[in-house]
């Protein structure tokens, strides 16, 4: 029996990860949602269902106990082996966000914890000349494209998507939000081809830094 594509599981992880979404929000996403998360009881009327709906208690246990597992693993300091003196400016900015390489660690277990999966890649900044970690949530997982590379498969592609802030140009104290799909390459094609790291929706082609 085939085993599932790697498409194939993250699309249906999606109804999970956006109930994990609606129960770390607390008692609010839950009631906006309630068909969801509220059986509906015979001949109900819709008053009397969202009657029945206002009056029920919540308890949100699921975010607590997440921040509780993720407290116990960096109860203490990790030990970090292989960083030279040099390095320390770089481990307090690692992701060029403002978090550490503590701080970032903790986000990405937290995410396992929370959602079972997320992921991080090196990348290079050209603007600022500097390497950095990329951190990408479940929930910005879009798709994969898998290849067959000597005799076994290989992701050559990932697409998730990416939201950044931008002047509203008709106010110029406002910003809005625009999503963008970032589309990964991963799979070279010759020693002399890099990977292409592609954005679409702002048509930028950028070449990925080689961290070999």
């Amino acid at each position: 029996m085939k085993a599932p594509t790697m498409n194939t599981v993250v699309l249906e992880k999606q109804k999970m990860l956006k109930q994990n979404a609606d129960i770390r929000g607390g008692r609010d996403p839950i009631i906006l949602n309630r068909d969801l998360y509220f059986v509906r009881l015979d001949n109900q009327t819709d008053d009397q269902f969202n009657a029945m709906v206002s009056m029920a208690p919540v308890y949100v246990l699921f975010p607590k106990i997440v921040d509780a597992f993720t407290g116990i693993v960096f109860s203490k300091d990790p030990t970090i082996y292989g960083v030279e003196s040099n390095d320390l400016d770089y481990l307090e900015n690692i992701d060029l966000l403002g978090n550490s390489l503590d701080g970032l660690s903790e986000k990405v277990l937290s995410q396992v914890f929370e959602n079972g999966f997320c992921a991080t890649y090196n990348d290079y900044s050209e603007e600022l000349s500097a390497p950095f970690v990329q951190f990408v949530p479940a929930s910005a997982f879009i798709s994969f494209k898998v290849t067959n590379v000597s005799g076994k498969p290989t992701i050559s592609q990932f697409i998730y998507t990416e939201e950044t802030d931008v002047d509203d140009p008709e106010d110029e104290f406002a910003t809005d939000t625009e999503t963008n799909f970032i589309v990964l390459d991963l799979y070279k094609q010759s020693d002399d081809t890099p990977p292409i790291y592609r954005i679409r929706g702002s048509l930028m082609i950028i070449h990925l830094q080689s961290t070999e």
